[in-house]
């Protein structure tokens, strides 16, 4: 992990395929307060663990126990979607955004430039897409 990204193998690819995640301005806030955080333990004289991300029981999350833990908040929450939608859901944002290609956002998500191609087909408005397209073709032309 960097002050700028995430990157980890992923688990469908047998650790041959590595995702690298930016982080945004609000994720590395959450993690300057996991840090503090981290650092007060300390000064108190215990030892936090390794993981940045641990249980309530300051213990490393298992493979599962971060999927459970969403599945547990979205359904308090009331949102019907699962631990992996966020990552198709960041897929579609990034295209929408504009700034980032297909391969790019393959490359963070950890996956393959054809299927960041279906999902910006399926779930991002065309209109959409043509006019950031256009905007930043104008902001390219006024800034040379």
């Amino acid at each position: 992990m960097s002050d700028n990204a995430i990157s980890f193998a992923t688990s469908k690819s047998n650790g041959r395929q590595r995702a690298t995640v930016p982080l945004l301005p609000d994720a590395r806030a959450v993690i300057a307060e996991i840090r503090a955080e981290r650092q007060k333990q300390i000064e108190a004289g215990r030892i936090p663990s390794a993981s940045l991300l641990v249980s309530h029981l300051d213990k490393p999350w298992k493979p599962d126990g971060v999927t459970q833990a969403f599945l547990r908040a979205a359904k308090r929450a009331g949102v019907k979607k699962h631990l992996h939608d966020l990552r198709g859901t960041a897929a579609t944002r990034f295209a929408v955004d504009g700034r980032a290609t297909n391969e790019e956002i393959a490359d963070f998500l950890g996956w393959e430039p054809n299927g960041v191609a279906r999902i910006r087909k399926r779930y991002v408005d065309a209109n959409k897409i043509g006019e950031e397209f256009a905007a930043r073709l104008e902001r390219r032309h006024e800034n040379g």
